[in-house]
């Protein structure tokens, strides 16, 4: 019997331990331009996860994220859907790893995104991301 109950006790301790979550990053997006708010969530992996709190695009513009790395042009991430009030992109592979060392930021661009893959608009919202 004290054999079964000592196996019995040890069996949690022989299961493989769950996996660790991953780093979460959070980032709060403001301007000066106007109202524009929004708070973003990014994991190690490159989900990033992001909600309108306040403001919007202009009439006929819509809002681009960009990522801003130390020494790097901007790299969009992608154009923020009509009408919604959350977004979720993903960042490039290559970049996933380095989310500690990033910023965003939110221009309004043409329908579709800025015409040359660079920003051409007015910064909206900036912000640092820090680790949660």
């Amino acid at each position: 019997a004290a054999l079964v109950l000592a196996a019995y006790l040890a069996a949690p301790l022989l299961r493989p331990t769950p996996e660790m979550p991953r780093d979460v990053f959070a980032s709060h997006l403001t301007g000066d331009v106007d109202d524009l708010q929004v708070l973003a969530v990014v994991d190690n992996a490159g989900g990033l996860a992001m909600r309108r709190l306040a403001g919007g695009a202009p009439e006929g513009r819509a809002l681009e994220v960009w990522i801003i790395l130390p020494d790097h042009d901007p790299i969009s991430v992608g154009v923020w859907p009509k009408g919604q009030v959350a977004a979720r992109m993903q960042l490039p592979p290559a970049l996933a790893g380095q989310v500690a060392q990033m910023s965003l930021a939110i221009t309004d661009e043409p329908p579709g995104g800025a015409p040359e893959g660079t920003p051409t608009g007015t910064i909206r919202a900036v912000g640092s991301i820090s680790e949660l």
